[in-house]
C-alpha cells in the first residue's frame, strides 16, 4: 500500500491557485460588467422617475387600499397565529381568501419573488422589473447594452404599465414584467441554447405565474403559441426538425415545472373559479342557450374603440384621461369665467380635471401610448427587416388590437369566447394591447440593431424611410390640423348631464378642449416621428456614427415617453408614508357601532361577529372601507362567487332597489351605514334590530324544483322560520315542519375567520340554519367531534339537521385541495430550482463569455 505523500504545495503551485482564482474572477467580471453597468443605470432610472420614495414617501395605490380594506381580518389573524386563515368574513359575507391573502410555505418561487419584489422601493421596483425584463430579452436576440436598454425604457415607459402602477394593479404589473424573459427563454431553446434555455424559460415561466395575474398570462400563452408556431415553420424550411422538436420538448418541460411550483395557486384558483361570478350563474345555466363563463356584456365593459387604437401614437387622440387637469387657457377655464363664476373656483374646477375623455370605455385613468418613435421604428423594421420574425411580431400585434376591441369586434370576440378555453373568464379586454406593447418595442428595437449593422442596403433604407415617414408623419399632421373631419368630440355619456346644463356653453368648451389636446399630441408625435427620422437619415448619408445614432434614439424615445407618462405619476401623487399606513380613515358611523358592540359583548348580549352593510359611499358593492373595520356584506373583489352576486344583484340594492329586509336579517346585518343627510355631517349608522344572529331554528323546510324557485321564493319568505332548499340536494330529507321549543338555542360560542363553534340545544330534531356563506369545497361540518353533512339552504346560506339534546357544532374551512398543492408544489419547487442550477452551470460551454446570453 503506498503512502500518501505530506509534501507542501510548492510556491509555483500557490501562486499558479491564486492566478486560477483571480483569472475566475475576471472572467466573471469581464462577462457581467457590462449588464451590471446596464443595470445600474436602469435602477438609477427607475429611482430618478420615482424620487420621491429617496426622502421616504410612497405612492397611494388605489387598489392597494381596497387591498386593506379586504385583508385587514386576514392580517390581523395572522398577527396573532402567524399564519393566513385561508377564509375571511370581511366581504360579501364570507369568501375564500386564496386571491387577497395565501400563505404558500412551500413555494420556493414565491421567495425568489419577493427578492425581485423588494430589490427597490415601491414603486421604482416595478418599473426596474419592467425595464431588466426587456432587457434580457433584447440581449438574447443579440442587441448591443444600450440598445438593450433603450428598450426596456420604452417598455417600462409605455403608459398603460405606468398607469397601472399608479392604480395599485401590483400583480399585473409584475406579470407583465415578467413576459419579456419568459420569450427569451423560448429564444435560447429555439436557437439551440438548451440548457441555458430550459433554466431561463422554467424560472421566467415559474415567476410569471407567481405574479397571479392569469389573464396576462393567457396574452403571454397567445403570443407563445404564434412565436412556437413561427420557429416550427421556420426549423421546417430548413429542415431542422430535430432542433425543434427538442426546444418544443424542453419547452413542455419548462412549463411542466413552472405550473407545478405555483400548483398551490393554480389549484385553487381553478376550483374556485367554478363558484365565482367567472364560472358563470347556476340561474343562467338553468336557462336555454345560456354557458359558463362572465356576463359578456359585463366582460366587455372596457372595450377600446376601433378608432381609439391610434393612442400608441398619439396619447390625447380620444382626449387622455377621463378626468384631465388644464389649465387657465382653456377653453372650459374661459367659459365659467365668462358665466359669472369666480376666477379661484373656475381655476380650481378645471386643475382638477376636466372630462375630456371621449372614447367607447366608460372611464380610464390615461390612454396607452407606445411612443411615436417606438411606431415609427416598428414601422420601419416590418419594411426592411428581413425573414418571418416580423410577422409573428406583427400577428402579435393586430391579434392584440382586434381583442381589445371587444364589443366592437364581436364575430373575433365571440369565437374567442365560445371556443378558447377561459378566454370567457376575463374581463377588460382592452387590457390586450399589453401583446402589443412589447412587440413594438421588440422590433423595433431589432430594426435599430439590423440599421446598425449594416444589414439593410441604403437605397432601400432610404425609400423605406421616406415611406414611413411620409405616412405616419402625415397622420399625425392631418389629425394635428382636421382633427375634427374624423371626431366630433363629443361624449354623450358625460356631456348630457345635468349638472353641465346650468352654464351656457360649457359643453362646447369641453369638446374643444379636447380638440386642443388632440392638436397638441398629434404635433408632438410629428416631431418625435420627425426627429427619429433625420436622426436615421443622417446616419445613413454617414454624418453620424452608431454609438451617437444609438444615444439619439434612446433619449428622444425616453424624454418623450418620461414627459407624457407624468401626465399619469408625478411627484404630486406621493405622500408621506405616516399618511399611507392609514387606508381609510375611522368615521363617527364607525365608532358609534364598534363602541355600541363591545358595550353589549360586556354585558353578553353581543354577538361574537355581526354584519355591516354601508351605504355611506354610495355603493356598498364597489369598496372595501367597511371590511376594514367590519364583518361587511358589501365589499370589492373582481371574482366574488357567483351566488352572492345573484343575490347580491336581486335582493341587496345591486339593482338600484332598496334592499330585501328579509334578506338582510338572515344574514346578520345588525347595521347600516347612511349617508349624511347634510353636508356638513359624516355618514349615520342605523341599527337594524331585525338581524336573526349567526344561527337559529326553523319550523319549516321547504323544497324547491331547482335553483330559480328557490331563489325566487327568497322574495318575502320569512326566513327566520321558514328555510328553502333545492330538491335535487335534499336527498332523502323531506319537506317536514320542526317542533322549536321555548328553551331551545344555538349560539356562536367562538369565533375565528376560518373555525366557527356554535352550542346548541332542542328536545326534538331541529333543522339549524346559519347566516354564512355555504361554499361546499372546504367547509366541512362536526357534531360532537365527529363528522356530518351540512347543507345548502336559503340558496347561498349553510343548514345543518340536529338531533335532539344539547350538542357541540364546529364549522371549519379545511380545502384539501391546498393541503394537496402545498405537497404538489414542493416536490415541483425542489425539481425547478435543480434543474435550473443545473442548466445554469451546463449553459456555460453553450454560450462561452457572452454572459447574459444564457
Amino acid at each position: 500500500m503506498k503512502s500518501k505523500s505530506t509534501q507542501a504545495p510548492s510556491r509555483s503551485s500557490q501562486e499558479s491557485t491564486a492566478q486560477g482564482k483571480g483569472s475566475l474572477g475576471n472572467n466573471l467580471w469581464n462577462r457581467w460588467k457590462d449588464h451590471v453597468l446596464a443595470l445600474a443605470v436602469m435602477a438609477a432610472l427607475a429611482l430618478m422617475y420615482n424620487y420621491p420614495v429617496l426622502s421616504g414617501k410612497g405612492l397611494r395605490m388605489e387598489d392597494m387600499t381596497q387591498v386593506s380594506g379586504m385583508s385587514k381580518e386576514l392580517e390581523d389573524a395572522k398577527a396573532i397565529n402567524g399564519r393566513y386563515p385561508l377564509w375571511t368574513n370581511a366581504l360579501f359575507g364570507g369568501m375564500p381568501a386564496y386571491q387577497i391573502a395565501m400563505d404558500t410555505p412551500n413555494s420556493l418561487i414565491n421567495q425568489v419573488g419577493q427578492i425581485v419584489y423588494y430589490w427597490l422601493p415601491q414603486p421604482a421596483n416595478m418599473m426596474l422589473l419592467y425595464m431588466v425584463g426587456m432587457y434580457i430579452l433584447l440581449s438574447v436576440w443579440g442587441c448591443s447594452r444600450w440598445l438593450s436598454v433603450m428598450g426596456g425604457l420604452a417598455f417600462a415607459l409605455s403608459s398603460y404599465n405606468i398607469i397601472i402602477i399608479d392604480a395599485g394593479h401590483v400583480t399585473k404589473a409584475l406579470a407583465i414584467g415578467f413576459m419579456p424573459p419568459v420569450l427569451a427563454g423560448l429564444r435560447l431553446l429555439f436557437t439551440g441554447r438548451s440548457f441555458g434555455g430550459l433554466a431561463t424559460l422554467a424560472l421566467a415561466l415559474a415567476l410569471q405565474l407567481y405574479a397571479y395575474h392569469y389573464q396576462i398570462t393567457y396574452y403571454l400563452g397567445l403570443m407563445i403559441v404564434l412565436y412556437v408556431v413561427y420557429e416550427l415553420i421556420d426549423h421546417a424550411r430548413r429542415g431542422a426538425w430535430p432542433q425543434a422538436i427538442k426546444a418544443s420538448g424542453l419547452a413542455l418541460c419548462a412549463l411542466a415545472l413552472a405550473l407545478g411550483s405555483n400548483w398551490t395557486h393554480f389549484a385553487v384558483t381553478n376550483e374556485y373559479a367554478k363558484e365565482t361570478m367567472r364560472g358563470g350563474s347556476d340561474l343562467k345555466r338553468l336557462e336555454k342557450g345560456s354557458d359558463d363563463g362572465l356576463d359578456r356584456e359585463y366582460a366587455l365593459k372596457w372595450s377600446n374603440g376601433i378608432a381609439e387604437g391610434g393612442t400608441v401614437l398619439i396619447p390625447n387622440l380620444m382626449g387622455g384621461a377621463s378626468q384631465t387637469p388644464l389649465g387657465t387657457k382653456s377653453a372650459t377655464y374661459e367659459t365659467l369665467v365668462s358665466a359669472g363664476v369666480p376666477e379661484a373656483q373656475a381655476k380650481g374646477f378645471v386643475e382638477s380635471g376636466v372630462p375630456t375623455y371621449f372614447g367607447d370605455q366608460p372611464g380610464v385613468a390615461g390612454p396607452t401610448y407606445f411612443g411615436a418613435l417606438m411606431i415609427f421604428l416598428f414601422v420601419m423594421g416590418l419594411l426592411t427587416l428581413k425573414g418571418s420574425l416580423r410577422f409573428w411580431l406583427l400577428a402579435c400585434v393586430v391579434l392584440s388590437f382586434m381583442l381589445s376591441w371587444g364589443r366592437n369586434s364581436m364575430a373575433l370576440t365571440n369565437f374567442f369566447m365560445d371556443y378558447l378555453p377561459y378566454y370567457n373568464k376575463f374581463r377588460a379586454v382592452a387590457m390586450s394591447l399589453v401583446m402589443a406593447s412589447l412587440a413594438v418595442p421588440l422590433l423595433g428595437v431589432l430594426f435599430v440593431k439590423a440599421l446598425l449593422n449594416q444589414e439593410i442596403p441604403k437605397d432601400e433604407l432610404e425609400k423605406k424611410l421616406r415611406g414611413a415617414g411620409i405616412a405616419l408623419g402625415g397622420l399625425c399632421l392631418m389629425l394635428a390640423i382636421a382633427g375634427s373631419m374624423f371626431f366630433d368630440f363629443s361624449a354623450p355619456a358625460v356631456d348630457d348631464a345635468e349638472q353641465w346644463k346650468g352654464i351656457n356653453g360649457l359643453v362646447d368648451a369641453f369638446r374643444d378642449d379636447r380638440e386642443s389636446l388632440l392638436t397638441k399630441d398629434a404635433f408632438k408625435s410629428l416631431l418625435i416621428i420627425a426627429m427619429g427620422f433625420a436622426a436615421i437619415w443622417y446616419y445613413a448619408q454617414g454624418k453620424v456614427k452608431g454609438a451617437q445614432l444609438t444615444w439619439a434614439l434612446l433619449l428622444i424615445s425616453t424624454v418623450d415617453l418620461w414627459w407624457t407618462d407624468r401626465r399619469y405619476l408625478s411627484a404630486e401623487d406621493f405622500e408621506r408614508k405616516s399618511r399611507l399606513e392609514i387606508p381609510f380613515e375611522m368615521t363617527e358611523a364607525d365608532r358609534v357601532i364598534l363602541d355600541e358592540e363591545n358595550r353589549l359583548a360586556q354585558n353578553g348580549a353581543g354577538n361574537l361577529y355581526y354584519r355591516v352593510l354601508d351605504f355611506g359611499q354610495q355603493n356598498p358593492f364597489n369598496e372595501n372601507r367597511a371590511g376594514y373595520f367590519h364583518k361587511s356584506l358589501g365589499g370589492y373583489h373582481a371574482a366574488k362567487l357567483s351566488r352572492f352576486e345573484d343575490v347580491k344583484n336581486n335582493y341587496l340594492g345591486g339593482n338600484g332597489k332598496a334592499p330585501q329586509q328579509n334578506l338582510l336579517d338572515a344574514f346578520n346585518v345588525r347595521w347600516m351605514i347612511y349617508p349624511p343627510q347634510q353636508q356638513s355631517q359624516g355618514p349615520v349608522a342605523v341599527p337594524n334590530p331585525g338581524a336573526m344572529g349567526n344561527a337559529w331554528f326553523v319550523k319549516e323546510l321547504r323544497l324547491m324544483p331547482d335553483a330559480r324557485v328557490e331563489f325566487d321564493s327568497l322574495d318575502g319568505t320569512d326566513l327566520r322560520n321558514i328555510a328553502l332548499m333545492d330538491k335535487s340536494l335534499a336527498g332523502s330529507l323531506p319537506s317536514q315542519s320542526y317542533v322549536v321549543d321555548s328553551q331551545a338555542f344555538i349560539r356562536l360560542s367562538a369565533y375565528a375567520p376560518d373555525t366557527l363553534s356554535y352550542e346548541c340545544r332542542n328536545n326534538a330534531p331541529s333543522l339549524a340554519v346559519f347566516s354564512d356563506i355555504y361554499y361546499p369545497k372546504g367547509w366541512n361540518a362536526y357534531l360532537d367531534g365527529k363528522p356530518v353533512p351540512h347543507l345548502r339552504v336559503n340558496y347561498l346560506m349553510r343548514g345543518l339537521a340536529l338531533p335532539a339534546g344539547s350538542h357541540r357544532v364546529e364549522f371549519r374551512f379545511e380545502p384539501s385541495t391546498y393541503l394537496q398543492g402545498e405537497k404538489i408544489s414542493l416536490a415541483f419547487n425542489l425539481a425547478l430550482f435543480l434543474v435550473v442550477a443545473f442548466s445554469f452551470w451546463k449553459s456555460q460551454s453553450e454560450t462561452g463569455s457572452s454572459g447574459l446570453a444564457s
